[in-house]
């Protein structure tokens, strides 16, 4: 993808860092840098330097503070306390004390990098002297293989990013940046007005103008209503991945317990993200998570709910879809496992029907209710909610086959108790125009 590339106006720009001392070897050279000189180079090469990151700069964190403090209080220290940054580029040439770095980037180290540039940047010239010594910092700088493709050229540049950045402190969803798939739902999502961040802190480097475009869909933005934040355009990756995991494969325990699993090199990635998940259309990532943020701030389904909603989030979207599956397999006539089966038009013309939709998640919400007071599920969960879910709501095991019949009961109860909305969804779901095959 051309997005992941160096950018073309940077591939031929070469960049000036002072260095104190270095040696060059595999193509390497270590340097010891004075951080006022790396301040400079890193104000100089702006914001295009962090291109290759995993994750762009997160501000205010407790360890960019720390640098900060370092470097006005003890810069002397600042050598033993840092790891240090490293620098992937074409070329580099030493001559007069200086390395003239042809197309750098910044693949470890982005938020020291960033943080010395900025403590030198907004310093005033009043201020500059009484700085008694500056501190010094460990730079690697790598020059990448030749290569005339660009995309191999990246693809070097990724792994020296994914191994030099797997053996710090880097969450293991920052590595969300580096799988191609992933950029592929940022493009298709910006499409439809919204910024699938694969990168911490990314939607908040861009300036207020950018930030504005992602508005959502006006088809599907009533499930974001209750969300007060800023960002309610903004889908976090993981998330995204959480709710999709819940509710396309029915996994809910995976998706609330070990969600650690589900990044690039967890254990459940391949088994999750595979050749089969790129054909998908985008609704199944779309919709689960939409629900999930539905159900969260408009039923309660979160942090301070007092029963069992506190821990059900993931298993409410992985119900809704069991009981969207078992009423297309009633009024189809087909035999549907998952919600991947269905044609996806009628999902669309489903999610896009405000008032129907809100009718099915108070179905759900009843389909739970009842199961949670299943005797066989409160002996179960007992006082541990939390591990009932984690461990027993999983396909193959007799609570998920409670589950599965309370799903079918709702479907018997609703044309006894809700007539309506039992003829709405009957005609809706036996309409001809949905018995063709999925298609996007």
């Amino acid at each position: 993808m051309k997005e992941r590339l160096t950018p073309k106006e940077f591939r031929n720009k070469s960049i000036s860092l002072r260095i104190e001392e270095s040696f060059e070897t595999f193509e390497t050279t270590v340097a010891k840098v004075r951080t006022s000189d790396f301040a400079d180079f890193v104000n100089d090469g702006g914001n295009l330097l962090y291109h290759s990151n995993i994750r762009n700069y997160l501000n205010s964190t407790k360890i960019n503070k720390g640098i900060k403090q370092t470097l006005k209080d003890e810069p002397e220290f600042f050598w033993f306390y840092n790891n240090g940054v490293t620098i992937v580029c074409d070329r580099f040439e030493t001559k007069m004390g200086k390395l003239s770095l042809l197309a750098p980037q910044i693949v470890n180290g982005c938020q020291t990098a960033k943080t010395i540039g900025d403590f030198y940047k907004h310093k005033t010239k009043d201020e500059l002297p009484s700085i008694e010594f500056d501190g010094h910092l460990l730079v690697k700088i790598i020059k990448t293989p030749n290569k005339d493709d660009e995309s191999k050229k990246k693809g070097i540049r990724d792994n020296i990013t994914r191994f030099t950045n797997s053996q710090n402190a880097v969450r293991g969803l920052d590595f969300y940046a580096l799988d191609e798939f992933q950029h592929e739902l940022r493009d298709r999502f910006e499409k439809i007005g919204f910024y699938y961040e694969i990168q911490r802190g990314s939607f908040i480097s861009l300036n207020k103008v950018k930030q504005s475009v992602y508005k959502g869909s006006e088809d599907y933005n009533y499930l974001l209503e209750g969300v007060k934040s800023k960002k309610k355009y903004v889908l976090p990756a993981k998330e995204v991945i959480q709710a999709y995991t819940a509710t396309v494969k029915l996994m809910p325990n995976v998706a609330y317990g070990r969600a650690n699993e589900l990044i690039p090199s967890g254990n459940k990635w391949d088994e999750i993200i595979n050749e089969k998940t790129r054909s998908l259309p985008l609704e199944h990532f779309l919709f689960p998570y939409l629900s999930l943020k539905y159900v969260k701030e408009e039923l309660g389904y979160k942090t301070g709910a007092n029963d069992f909603k506190v821990n059900s989030a993931f298993l409410f979207i992985a119900t809704y879809n069991l009981f969207l599956t078992s009423l297309v397999n009633e009024f189809q006539n087909t035999n549907y496992e998952t919600i991947e089966e269905v044609n996806v038009k009628l999902l669309k013309t489903i999610f896009k029907s405000a008032d129907l939709n809100k009718q099915i998640f108070i179905c759900t919400h009843g389909i739970l209710k009842l199961f949670f007071q299943d005797s066989n599920v409160e002996e179960a969960k007992r006082e541990n909610l939390r591990g009932f879910i984690q461990n027993k709501m999983k396909k193959g095991t007799k609570y998920w086959a409670i589950l599965e019949r309370r799903v079918q009961l709702e479907i018997r109860d609703l044309e006894i108790e809700n007539k309506n909305l039992y003829i709405e969804l009957k005609e809706l779901i036996s309409n001809p125009i949905y018995l063709e095959l999925p298609t996007e």
